[in-house]
């Protein structure tokens, strides 16, 4: 209805008029000229459905800006991942990072991968920086420079996937897609046929999974000391999820320093860093109301916030001793609390409501009668932005713990247990030692949501990761094996992966959901399967006469 009915007219300068086209079913408009010329020359297509692989051949990994500075000769290998994409959204989390914020769907991970990650193999790079090998066609894929350790120098960062018998052929690693490839030596990896990957796993390639492939190997060395449920590393983070923290709940809590009052004082510009302490003067610092920032879902916004970083003190003054303080904390992004200047909390990510979080018990416990300076740095990442804080206390005190005498040598540490816990906006039971070490101040992998332009050489991964550099020490005289610590650095190196499918630890009245819309998946992909037996049918050469 109110559609207008076009049609095509030939007018000459005076507005004579010509009718050419109308249509009475059709609504003509945006007429092209057209002139009949020589059909083009038309390449022939490359693929050959009667083939299951395809073959990549690298010229030379040094050249190009992504391996600068890296000495010839350090790459060893080549890594074949393939990310595995979701059928169906089935809870989510979020990721922040240079590039703002995101929503990820089905979550995998905490701040780390979308996805669960096969690990196809390993391919050879020869002396010269060439490579030669065979991939899985019709297979998304992405490939990661190795050096001796088996740790990411360089990762990319998008995929490709290669249909049957295609053969893929780069330059360097990361050059411009108009460089023509240096005048060389035949390539080593062109005397030989395609080289067929080595395996990463025993038996075929399936996804790594956190649970499966190192879970086994903290419970063999870490938590005979690391078994206290509760406990976070001191002075880090535990890599909490949005909604992980409780509820304030009246019932059990009462306020020390209330959320949304008075009594902040306030920056935009870096005070350097002992602003923290107890006796900084920030008397030329703003005041205002908490919470800052803007409409978040569960803020209540009262002093506008609009540049990347806000940092906030406030005196507060305790009466009576407390049974067990906590934060209570909502943020949005990435934030960190000191109390008389020692760090209370620091988290990744945003939350959606105020919830109430525990502080190191040497902390907690230094909360004594008198006054005491609560100090809180957030910085916005993309999305919306919000900070606010104060302190809780249980209203009667929590029961005793039973002490188990426990061998003299162990000492209790925060756990790395694979208890599970689920968190019920990510549909995801995540574990004590996921929580633990899926943590930036533990692992440094590449953020998700880094900036768009080509990342510098070991720029994060295993290589740069605190949790390596220890273990490989040999923190509190535990040795692993060098397959042990080759599968905690590949986990960071595909950035932490939780699951090693989506269903994986998935809240189990939701699987059935999730399955399917696999099923679904798989009966597309056996129909189209069929459909190329069927054009293969077509197209076969015929028979020879007798």
């Amino acid at each position: 209805v109110g559609a207008r009915h076009f049609a095509i007219y030939f007018m000459d300068v005076d507005g004579r008029r010509e009718l050419l086209v109308s249509d009475p079913s059709l609504s003509c408009n945006q007429p092209i000229p057209l002139a009949s010329r020589p059909v083009p020359h038309a390449r022939p297509s490359l693929v050959d459905y009667g083939k299951a692989t395809a073959a990549v051949f690298l010229q030379d990994i040094y050249e190009g800006p992504g391996l600068a500075g890296i000495e010839r000769g350090a790459i060893k290998r080549l890594r074949v991942v393939s990310p595995q994409f979701r059928a169906a959204g089935i809870g989510s989390n979020g990721n922040s990072g240079p590039a703002g914020g995101a929503m990820a769907s089905t979550p995998v991970s905490i701040q780390g991968t979308w996805d669960p990650k096969v690990i196809l193999g390993t391919a050879t790079v020869q002396a010269d920086g060439s490579a030669f090998f065979e991939v899985p066609a019709r297979t998304p894929l992405y490939f990661q420079a190795l050096d001796a350790k088996g740790h990411a120098v360089q990762s990319m960062r998008s995929w490709v996937t290669l249909q049957p018998g295609e053969k893929l052929s780069c330059v360097g690693c990361h050059e411009a897609k108009g460089n023509a490839p240096p005048a060389t030596a035949t390539p080593r990896a062109l005397f030989q046929p395609p080289e067929k990957l080595e395996p990463f796993f025993d038996g075929p390639p399936r996804g790594f999974s956190f649970i499966g492939d190192v879970q086994p190997i903290l419970d063999k060395h870490c938590i005979r000391c690391h078994n206290q449920r509760g406990k976070t590393p001191s002075g880090k983070s535990a890599g909490k999820t949005p909604g992980d923290g409780k509820a304030f709940d009246p019932k059990t809590h009462r306020y020390v320093v209330p959320i949304a009052t008075d009594g902040w004082r306030y920056t935009t510009t870096n005070p350097g860093g002992r602003w923290i302490k107890p006796h900084f003067d920030d008397s030329k610092w703003q005041t205002a109301p908490g919470g800052f920032g803007d409409g978040v879902p569960g803020g209540l916004p009262k002093t506008a916030w609009k540049t990347t970083d806000i940092w906030l003190r406030r005196t507060v003054r305790i009466t009576e001793p407390l049974h067990a303080p906590q934060l209570i904390i909502h943020h949005d992004d990435d934030a960190e609390a000191y109390l008389d200047g020692k760090l209370a909390a620091r988290y990744v990510g945003f939350t959606v409501r105020y919830e109430v979080r525990p502080m190191p018990e040497q902390v907690a416990c230094a909360i004594a009668p008198g006054e005491h300076v609560l100090a809180v740095h957030c910085s916005y990442k993309g999305g919306g932005r919000y900070i606010d804080a104060g302190l809780v206390d249980l209203k009667t005190a929590p029961p005793k713990p039973l002490v188990v005498q426990k061998d003299s040598t162990v000492r209790p540490a925060f756990s790395l247990l694979g208890t599970q816990t689920l968190e019920s906006r990510s549909c995801r039971k995540w574990s004590d030692a996921y929580k633990a070490l899926a943590n930036r101040r533990a692992c440094n992998w590449i953020n998700v949501q880094s900036a768009p332009p080509m990342l510098p050489p070991y720029h994060a991964g295993a290589a740069k990761s605190r949790l390596i550099t220890r273990l490989e020490e040999g923190h509190n005289g535990v040795k692993l094996s060098a397959r042990e610590l080759h599968l905690i650095a590949t986990w960071i190196d595909l950035l932490v992966p939780y699951c090693g499918d989506y269903t994986e630890a998935m809240a189990e009245n939701l699987v059935p959901k999730y399955q399917k819309f696999a099923a679904k998946r798989k009966r597309l992909a056996e129909e189209d399967a069929r459909n190329i037996q069927a054009l293969l049918g077509q197209t076969a050469e015929p028979a020879a006469q007798p």
